[in-house]
């Protein structure tokens, strides 16, 4: 958390605002998560650049800027972490951990309590030799259904933990998982090469459908993730089973249950989603 709806989110507000803008300074208090290169040449080297672009793949934010040698700065939000654009002389949040001063009077400030956000920036050769950015899988938004398919038909692992790998597919966190699987009836404990290809096709609708549905309700404020205008979002009130253990099914109205699957909390249908 945040996971690809809401990175998604955070980007469809901020491109507007941003760009175009030319960056005139960047100031961190945590170059410990700065990475590919330090804080001093990121500062010298980032002002007078103008943001061309923004993409978005798995849960990264890719920002394309201009000048030569070609550059791009790259934020993954961490566990706590959001971006938001607000006037360079409004008060600051106090976990503002790093800024981007534009000229248009105002600052990206990135904002995480917990600290586990990151910051790149360098060329796309250096992303490519990152132990993150150049290990990522397709993304789930537009991963097409055979390629689905063969990241998960031979694998001797359980379900679920494989959707988490960010190499494999990128953007998927808990709550897609447990939304797509529960959709798809598929425990997260089932053996990926024991589930027949239709049931794959099943799963990989059931998540598509998972992410469409959380953009389009503005993802899930949980805790410290919101808009970058502030707004919260709306899918939380949604889920079918993330976080509702004990409370019915809404498709068979057993007891939700709520179990470990490689280390991480997760709620199935005992009834709904058969027995790995």
């Amino acid at each position: 958390m945040p996971e690809l709806p809401e990175v998604e989110i955070t980007m469809r507000k901020i491109a507007p605002a941003v760009t175009g803008r030319r960056i005139l300074g960047f100031s961190t208090d945590w170059p410990r998560r700065l990475k590919i290169s330090n804080k001093k040449q990121v500062v010298r080297n980032i002002s007078g650049r103008k943001i061309l672009d923004m993409a978005r793949h798995g849960k990264v934010l890719f920002f394309k800027l201009s000048g030569k040698p070609e550059r791009s700065f790259a934020v993954h939000l961490g566990m706590s972490g959001r971006l938001l654009v607000a006037p360079a002389d409004e008060a600051r949040n106090r976990w503002t951990r790093a800024r981007w001063t534009l000229d248009s009077g105002t600052e990206i400030r990135f904002i995480d309590p917990r600290k586990f956000g990151v910051i790149w920036y360098g060329d796309a050769a250096a992303f490519a030799r990152d132990g993150y950015l150049g290990r990522l899988g397709e993304d789930a938004r537009r991963i097409s259904r055979s390629a689905f398919a063969r990241a998960f038909a031979e694998r001797r692992a359980m379900i679920k933990p494989l959707l988490l790998r960010q190499d494999l597919i990128a953007g998927v966190g808990n709550i897609l998982a447990d939304e797509a699987l529960w959709r798809a009836r598929t425990h997260p404990e089932t053996i990926a090469v024991l589930i027949p290809m239709p049931k794959l096709t099943t799963l990989h609708r059931a998540l598509a459908a998972t992410i469409r549905e959380s953009i389009a309700a503005g993802g899930s404020t949980l805790r410290d993730w919101s808009h970058p205008d502030g707004v919260r979002g709306s899918f939380r009130e949604r889920h079918r089973v993330y976080g509702r253990a004990g409370l019915p099914c809404p498709r068979c109205s057993a007891p939700l249950r709520r179990i470990a699957v490689g280390g991480r909390g997760t709620t199935i249908c005992p009834r709904c989603q058969a027995t790995a």
